[in-house]
């Protein structure tokens, strides 16, 4: 049933929201790791959904994931309750074991192969490893990662965990692996149209990762009508980002991007769409900020000339 909300009250809760803000009695937009991210967005917004597509291999996880744990680790207590922002990750594609080996690469560099095989690590490295767990025994971070995962159950779990704290982020990994996505388009974007409900219901902010049909002819960066299954994902989404990394799709892109990665913000509901920059390190599989030398380098003509300027990447 839909009931209808006089303006005046609605001018009220507005006034209410900005004497809120004035006070600091306001749910923040969660903080970013990187500066890029951060000055492009301002910051996740309580009550929207974030999609973050690409195709195979781009690192639409690892940014998820760097964005979850830079969260958990500078987790807010709440001034009335005492209790702190809780952050959780459904992952329906790996398991929590595989998540956080990531993130210990990330923070250590201790080369992959050795995080598989613990034997091969030394002491010092034995000793790395306790030393980031120790820090990350206090974050409030969760995984969810059921094989048959639904929206219906994400939103019965992050009931529970309100007794710990407020719900501030929460991951899908990735939207069309849920169980009641289904199979077909209508399905998948009524998949999308709960997790935007389950992201204004809680107050919290919903990254949903989108896989991308892949064109192996085509080596622009891709747009939203190349989200697997469903547009409608992207149009009940508040915020679109695709993830690019031009070297694996093509050669005919400079070196210089063996070391870079474009974002491309396709939608934002609070903000300007655009493309935006990002490094990347490859021994630790990490998306950073690039130096200014590196973005000069990026832009300089003769480094394109086989890459962006001379393609029709939109």
């Amino acid at each position: 049933m839909v009931s209808i909300r006089p303006g005046a009250e609605s001018l009220r809760s507005y006034k209410t929201f900005i004497e809120n803000a004035r006070t600091g009695n306001i749910i923040k937009p969660l903080s970013l790791p990187l500066e890029t991210l951060q000055q492009a967005t301002k910051g996740l917004r309580a009550g929207e959904l974030t999609v973050i597509a690409g195709y195979e291999g781009m690192g639409k996880s690892l940014i998820a994931s760097q964005i979850f744990f830079h969260g958990a680790e500078h987790a807010q207590v709440d001034k009335t309750t005492g209790l702190q922002d809780q952050f959780v990750y459904c992952t329906l594609e790996m398991d929590d074991l595989q998540i956080i080996g990531r993130f210990v690469m990330q923070r250590t560099g201790i080369d992959s192969e050795k995080l598989s095989d613990p034997t091969l690590l030394s002491d010092s490295e034995r000793s790395k490893i306790d030393a980031l767990f120790t820090d990350m025994g206090s974050w409030p971070f969760a995984f969810l990662d059921d094989g048959g995962l639904e929206t219906s159950r994400i939103d019965i779990e992050l009931d529970k965990i309100k007794e710990l704290g407020h719900p501030r982020l929460v991951v899908v990994d990735y939207i069309q692996l849920l169980g009641d996505a289904g199979t077909d388009s209508k399905s998948l974007e009524s998949a999308s149209k709960r997790l935007k409900q389950i992201a204004r219901n809680h107050k919290t902010h919903v990254i949903a990762i989108s896989s991308m049909n892949r064109n192996s002819d085509d080596i622009s960066v891709p747009n939203s009508k190349s989200l697997r299954g469903s547009h409608g994902i992207a149009h009940n989404a508040d915020n679109v980002w695709v993830v690019h990394r031009p070297r694996i799709m093509s050669d005919a892109w400079s070196e210089v991007w063996d070391n870079a990665a474009i974002l491309k913000i396709l939608k934002q509901r609070s903000g300007r769409s655009g493309e935006h920059y990002l490094g990347w390190n490859d021994s630790n599989i990490t998306f950073r900020d690039l130096l200014p030398s590196e973005k000069r380098n990026l832009l300089k003509p003769d480094q394109q000339q086989n890459g962006p300027q001379n393609m029709n990447r939109w």
